[in-house]
């Protein structure tokens, strides 16, 4: 009998890692960079497969000097419970601390292991694809 993770996350660079922790999920968030810029989290033990993730992108179009930005995805099996959040700062990359890069673990940690207040963190906006 195989049984299946019910976390995974890949990295840009096509690392994976089965069950990552709170803290694993945190450094790989504070790995990204603009050579690996995002992070996917999926749920590969629900159904339909490959439709329930959440995802981070780094926005590359905000200057480093001037701050950090992150685009949120998550998609929760049906095409129509499909969302994304943005979330910015003035925080320059060589600061150790960021408002927006905190939010960010917190809503992924939150989001991973069930826990309340992820989707109130944050103002989503449903994504339609296809119209």
């Amino acid at each position: 009998m195989t049984t299946v993770s019910p976390l995974r996350a890949i990295t840009a660079d096509g690392r994976e890692l089965d069950n990552p922790s709170a803290v694993d999920l945190h450094d790989l968030l504070a790995e990204m960079n603009f050579r690996h810029p995002f992070l996917i989290v999926e749920r590969p033990d629900l159904l339909p497969f490959g439709q329930h993730y959440m995802q981070v992108h780094m926005d590359r179009d905000i200057d480093p000097d001037a701050g950090r930005g992150y685009f949120v995805e998550y998609r929760d099996g049906a095409p129509d419970r499909h969302f994304r959040a943005a979330v910015r700062d003035d925080a320059p990359w060589d600061r150790v601390f960021s408002p927006a890069f905190e939010q960010v673990v917190k809503v992924l940690q939150d989001w991973a292991f069930q826990s309340h207040g992820w989707r109130e963190a944050m103002s989503w906006e449903r994504i339609n694809l296809g119209s």
